[in-house]
């Protein structure tokens, strides 16, 4: 992907989060949950989100019910899985 490591899970990430918001809203809806959200500190060891782009970790966390280790695994899988199709 001519990328690191981090910069391949934030496009993972992004590819989901602009999938959530061209789709209509007909899949599931994000729960809303009492609990705070991750900080603004890195979710996995070696990707650190900025204030400007954490909401697509946090919408991706929300829409799939899932913690920020897993939203990035999620995102690449779908990523990678895409990238195959194409004979990446």
């Amino acid at each position: 992907m001519g990328t690191d490591p981090a910069g391949a899970l934030k496009a993972g990430i992004g590819f989901l989060a602009y999938i959530n918001g061209i789709v209509p809203p007909a899949g599931p809806t994000p729960v809303v949950v009492d609990a705070p959200l991750v900080p603004l500190a890195s979710p996995t060891p070696m990707v650190v989100w900025s204030a400007a782009e954490v909401g697509a970790l946090e919408d991706t966390m929300l829409q799939y019910q899932v913690g920020a280790a897993d939203a990035h695994r999620f995102a690449f899988s779908i990523l990678s899985f895409i990238l195959g199709l194409s004979g990446h």
